[in-house]
């Protein structure tokens, strides 16, 4: 039988495997315009399995209304204080002009509002008037309420809350009447707090009336009650007529809070399952003392954001991270400041965080209420040092921080930033290698990736050590072109406009899973990365945290289902017939007994794909799909349509196929996992 012969007779019998096993597709449309075949090969192209710590997140502190709309804390400002505006660049980047009306963006919602205070214009003889530097008991200044009106109530007032039928929510607020003479503070003064709808004074949902006797601020409590409400409501402070108040330190939660975050954070960041989360910067690390974010609320200094302006309410440190990390099984990992810190400043914090109760720093630890050591291992040495070192400098300077924490825990494992230049990093390793465990570059391409991987393992080698590679702060290729280099697009799908709306897009979500295949085709010499943001973020998140509620944005829908994928070592594959709008990965999962396939379409037409399994000798006697999908590449949840992304899954039985076919939905992402009663 001649060579023409035989290549003849295997394509008819590929032909008719292929038609046969086409029936067993997992969706059913005759509309299918396009086809994608591959011959999945044995060859594995990691030498370590992929790591589960790909799918890691990142939370900044201090900016774009990240941390205070996951915090249960529901006022603005709450002691008052003078608020920086936002930095040149922050408007740059976001490309807008300060004095923009920001609630046109697609990305905005009520999480981004600021609601300022302000007296009840029902009484024109009152006005409040800040008090910087005296009589104040939090931040920087308090509040002096003036009511001239012989007759009428001033009302101190914020609107902008959302407010739960069927809950309660705790108000705490330090209060004075400000006199200081031994007549005046003898009257005392009488003042109603309470709940209302929005701008509605006259109309209770529920209030408590005090009796303020003291010249000096103290604190008052009431527990409101909110029966039959639903909807947006101002709190309102009143004060009798003819006198006045100081008022710092005010706080509002609902009492369903989970260790001070908001319950609906949580149960998203749960469905998340994120294995690692950075905290507290980013850029915030960089100008932050950990100081500022400990201890009891009322002693903590809210401060001004150096870097990008705002205000940090500082409701959020280290133990707060725990709290959150442990409530949703993520590990932690913290950037310590050493731009501007010392390395006493970050060996006493780790103390504070990991030494015994019985030691300075842990008594003080347990004396806020956590006794047992939050046993954190890993810390990143900064995030963008070259704001203020040379590379050589930075790494010296690596040396002395990790000495220094290591004279505290030596346990400690540091995560040195490879400065983003593969050139220099080789002299980077020869000075601090010794010293750090990890090696973080925000590189997207896998090349270069891998050259660092190339420059980290010729080190590892030479001097006995398993240093890695991670991304702590990733932001996804933002067209589909800088994933697929041939993709053209129908008119309206690609990526454009300013970054917060493509970042809220499904087609971000997309090219965001296929940065995270690239992390799994590194094998776990790349142990980590954190995805750049958790909330909100002015566009780029996992979860946005409305007033209203909290819902996963695309990307978040995206990290949901990758998540759970099983990947562990990927494969070689050959093509057969590409299709310019498709990117496939298909690995073993971690004992290799389950094959999966990882698909992304990013065109509006549906693809009819194939998958010849038989280089595996693995026959196919169940197959598990699960997907996201999307009308358009431009899609993404929102408040009034949370599911916009659309999500299926499936279970099917099998009859040993070798040759697989599925259908892809355009603007969709497939996640398969097949087993075979082959396959031991």
């Amino acid at each position: 039988m001649g060579k023409k012969t035989l290549t003849r007779i295997a394509g008819l019998v590929f032909l008719s495997m292929f038609v046969a096993a086409f029936s067993h597709s997992t969706t059913a449309n005759k509309s299918v315009e396009h086809t994608f075949q591959v011959r999945i090969r044995p060859e594995e192209i990691v030498s370590k399995p992929v790591s589960p710590w790909i799918y890691g997140n990142f939370i900044e502190d201090g900016f774009a209304h990240q941390v205070d709309r996951m915090w249960a804390e529901m006022l603005w400002n709450r002691s008052f204080e003078e608020v920086s505006p936002y930095k040149r660049f922050v408007w740059d980047d976001i490309s807008r002009e300060p004095g923009d009306d920001l609630t046109r963006d697609p990305w905005w919602h009520s999480g981004y509002e600021e609601n300022k205070w302000y007296i009840d214009p029902a009484n024109p003889d009152s006005e409040m008037r800040p008090s910087p530097f005296y009589n104040f008991c939090h931040g920087l200044q308090s509040m002096t309420v003036f009511n001239k009106s012989k007759k009428q109530e001033a009302v101190l007032a914020q609107d902008g809350l959302r407010l739960r039928k069927g809950l309660t929510y705790n108000f705490c607020g330090w209060i004075g009447t400000g006199e200081t003479s031994v007549e005046e503070t003898k009257r005392p003064v009488k003042i109603k707090v309470g709940l209302y709808p929005e701008k509605r004074f006259g109309t209770a949902i529920d209030e408590k009336e005090f009796s303020v006797t003291s010249g000096n601020l103290k604190e008052y409590r009431a527990e409101f009650e909110v029966r039959d409400f639903e909807g947006r409501a101002s709190l309102g402070i009143s004060v009798e007529p003819d006198r006045r108040i100081v008022a710092d330190a005010f706080s509002l939660k609902p009492s369903d809070n989970v260790r001070g975050w908001r319950k609906e954070v949580i149960g998203a960041l749960k469905r998340l399952k994120l294995p690692i989360i950075r905290f507290p910067g980013g850029c915030f690390a960089s100008y932050y003392n950990w100081r500022d974010g400990i201890g009891p609320w009322i002693d903590r200094r809210p401060a001004q954001v150096p870097f990008w302006g705002g205000l940090d309410n500082n409701d959020v440190g280290v133990a707060e991270l725990m709290d959150l990390c442990r409530e949703v099984g993520a590990e932690p990992f913290y950037c310590l400041n050493l731009l501007t810190g010392s390395a006493q400043e970050a060996a006493d914090l780790v103390a504070y965080c990991n030494a015994d109760a019985s030691s300075p720093l842990g008594a003080l630890r347990a004396s806020h209420g956590y006794p047992e050591p939050f046993k954190i291992k890993y810390w990143e040495l900064d995030n963008e040092p070259m704001r203020r070192f040379g590379a050589l400098e930075y790494a010296r300077r690596c040396v002395d921080f990790a000495r220094a924490i290591k004279a505290v825990d030596p346990t400690a494992k540091f995560v040195m930033v490879g400065y983003f230049q593969v050139s220099i990093l080789a002299q980077m390793l020869e000075i601090a290698g010794e010293s750090i465990d990890g090696i973080t570059d925000r590189a997207l391409g896998e090349s270069e990736l891998l050259k660092d991987l190339e420059i980290i393992r010729a080190y590892n080698k030479v001097h006995h050590r398993s240093v890695f590679l991670c991304n702590t702060e990733w932001i996804a290729p933002q067209t589909v072109k800088d994933i697929l280099p041939g993709a053209v697009l129908n008119p309206g799908e690609e990526l454009n406009g300013p970054l917060p709306n493509r970042r809220i897009r499904w087609g971000y979500a997309m090219t965001s899973a296929a940065e995270l295949l690239c992390f799994q085709r590194l094998g776990s010499d790349f142990l980590w990365a954190n995805f750049n943001n958790t909330a909100n973020t002015w566009g780029g998140n996992v979860i946005e945290c409305a007033k209203e509620g909290v819902w996963l944005s695309a990307a978040g829908c995206m990290f949901e289902l990758m998540t759970t994928s099983p990947a562990a070592w990927p494969l070689a594959h050959e093509a057969i017939k590409t299709d310019p709008l498709v990117l496939f990965q298909s690995a073993w999962n971690t004992d290799r007994k389950k094959l999966v396939l990882q698909i992304l379409n990013f065109g509006t037409d549906k693809v009819a794909a194939s998958f010849d399994l038989r280089a595996l000798r693995f026959t196919v006697s169940k197959a598990e799909l699960y997907r996201l999908w999307a009308d358009s590449l431009q899609a993404r949840n929102t408040l009034s349509n949370p599911e916009a992304i659309q999500k299926e899954s499936s279970a099917e039985m099998l009859k040993g196929l070798t040759i697989y076919t599925t259908k892809l939905p355009s603007c969709s992402l497939t996640l398969l996992v097949l087993s075979s009663n082959d396959r031991r």
